[in-house]
């Protein structure tokens, strides 16, 4: 059983490394850093004239600007960029412990950046300890890049991950995967679990929900209303709500605002389908972006090519299929992300293999050379408007965007681009697309970096031991991989149960398990010297401060160990 448990993990790693962008080598800052770095990026999010990217840096600490927040320990940091709307950088930060850490959600209030993600490190700034063999990381990085404000984890005995975050009013909405049995005892499911909660803006945790079947359920996205919390990814549970249809399944999970499962809904054919993206209509419908191996899906429009296809599909607010789209050509497509625009029409972000995307539309368009990232412009009805493919002769993929003004961001990967993790396509390049009406209305921006007080860090659950099985390896994938659909781990001879209308119970976590003392992280890192070059950060802060400041860099320095 272990060993099952090791091969879903295994599976799941890849799938959530599917919709990320990466950028593996070349030019950094003017920088040759071939064979040297490593940066990938898996969220990006804007506010004002900003935007506001996060992922993860191998070597990268010699290549930040002077001034830059370095709290970097191990191979693998935690990266965080800011940047105006033209890509100039405004700050960047390494954030990470002795092990490997990532981002994979970002949001922003009032300037101060908000991220989620993974670590393996016990000795996290400001979030030490560790409750097994991964935990999910959260935490809030002042407005001017130049302090973190509080950090927490959360986890139980094995893996866990934050996968995707989403603001709304005063709260931090998140999800993910858990393997671990008790990341909230007695709640467990199966195999892999999907979980939800809730967390303020100072950090404090309001609840927890794990949800799933008895076998792999994998979240990858959530989008968040004034009334519900909707959730989708990818399940292989024949008893998760409605009952599997195929190898693997679409599910949307829907989610009081309380944390109360409320419905979930399977989607597909007899193959394999996934859900990546989760996108709120303007009329309270959902639209689900992924990918798909079915053919003959009901009410599909489009052409099915036989592979794996880039699909769309439009639900109501209470489950029921309105529509679904099939975009795909002779190789291998996969839709990532969605955005409505003013015209009510819906545009899709994804990338294509094949040398004419799509199939079955009078829109489609040839190839540029390799993988090619696409932007699709679809109707309510799920007909295809128009079609653009962006990028080089090399393989470029977009797995998110940002619909501005003046043309649409792209992120993901583009080798031969300007920036290898971004892209921009301004309004003249993308004919009879509707753009937001230019001068939105500015939010207001705070000066947090100075003037707000960090807050304690937080170890809800209880910290425990766990140490991998001899001969068995961490799975580790890279963002580079050729996409592929996962195989199908359900145990055919596992019983159909269904139990879609039970609703189950956010839960609390107890009263003792809700703080815990830390030592706040310091506004600057003292200097270090990474590849022959010393970088130093000038203190600019008060005596005592910057005493405090090379006092806890020494303790933090005596607790790290190589892992």
């Amino acid at each position: 059983m272990k060993q099952k448990h090791r091969s879903i993990a295994v599976i799941l790693f890849i799938l959530s490394f599917l919709f990320s962008g990466s950028y593996t080598s070349g030019l950094v800052g003017g920088v040759d850093t071939q064979q040297t770095i490593r940066l990938s990026v898996f969220d990006f999010t804007t506010e004002n004239d900003y935007i506001y990217i996060v992922g993860s840096a191998i070597n990268y600490a010699g290549s930040l600007p002077p001034g830059s927040l370095n709290l970097s320990s191990g191979m693998k940091d935690i990266y965080v960029l800011k940047m105006q709307k033209d890509g100039t950088p405004v700050f960047q930060a390494l954030i990470g412990g002795s092990n490997d850490d990532e981002a994979y959600g970002v949001v922003v209030r009032q300037g101060v950046v908000y991220v989620l993600g993974e670590t393996w490190s016990d000795d996290f700034p400001g979030a030490p300890g560790n409750a097994g063999e991964s935990d999910v990381i959260m935490f809030a990085l002042a407005a001017d890049g130049s302090q973190i404000l509080w950090s927490r984890r959360l986890g139980g005995s094995d893996q866990d991950a934050g996968r995707a975050l989403k603001l709304q009013n005063d709260s931090l909405y998140l999800t993910g995967i858990t393997w671990s049995q008790n990341l909230v005892q007695g709640a467990a499911k199966g195999d892999a679990d999907g979980f939800l909660a809730r967390v303020d803006l100072s950090g404090d945790l309001k609840w927890l929900q794990v949800f799933g079947g008895r076998a792999l359920d994998a979240p990858f996205d959530l989008a968040v209303s004034g009334q519900a919390v909707w959730v989708t990814g990818q399940t292989f549970s024949n008893n998760f709500g409605t009952g599997t249809k195929g190898g693997g399944d679409i599910f949307a999970a829907r989610f009081g605002l309380d944390g109360n499962q409320q419905f979930v809904g399977l989607y597909g054919g007899r193959e394999e389908d996934i859900g990546f993206g989760i996108t709120l209509g303007n009329d309270n419908s959902l639209y689900l972006s992924g990918a798909t191996q079915s053919s003959g899906l009901p009410g599909a429009m489009g052409s099915f090519s036989g592979r794996i296809d880039a699909l769309l599909m439009r639900i109501s607010p209470t489950g029921e299929l309105l529509a679904s789209t099939y975009l795909g050509g002779s190789e291998i497509d996969y839709a990532y992300a969605g955005e409505m625009l003013p015209n009510e029409h819906i545009l899709i972000t994804g990338m294509t293999g094949s040398p004419q995307f799509p199939l079955g539309s009078d829109s489609g368009a040839n190839s540029l050379g390799g993988n090619d990232a696409f932007l699709a412009q679809l109707n309510a009805d799920g007909q295809v408007v128009s079609v653009w493919l962006i990028g080089s002769s090399a393989d470029d993929r977009a797995t998110d965007f940002i619909v501005m003004e003046d043309g649409v961001w792209l992120m993901g990967n583009f080798p031969e681009g300007r920036l290898p993790y971004a892209d921009f396509v301004p309004a003249e390049d993308l004919t009879n697309l509707v753009l937001p009406p230019t001068n939105p209305p500015p939010l207001p921006t705070a000066t947090m970096g100075f003037t707000a007080t960090p807050q304690p860090t937080e170890t809800p659950i209880p910290t425990l031991t766990a140490s991998m099985e001899p001969g068995v390896e961490i799975p580790s994938v890279t963002a580079t991989q050729s996409p592929l659909l996962t195989e199908s781990v359900l145990d055919e001879t596992e019983e159909m149960t269904q139990d879609s209308n039970t609703q189950q119970s956010a839960t609390e976590l107890p009263a003792g398990d809700q703080k815990s003392a830390a030592t706040a992280v310091p506004i600057s890192s003292p200097a270090e010297e990474n590849n022959g070059v010393n970088t130093f950060i000038l203190v600019l802060v008060g005596l005592v401060i910057a005493l405090a400041v090379i006092g806890i860099f020494f303790w933090n320095k005596s607790k790290r160990t190589l892992h």
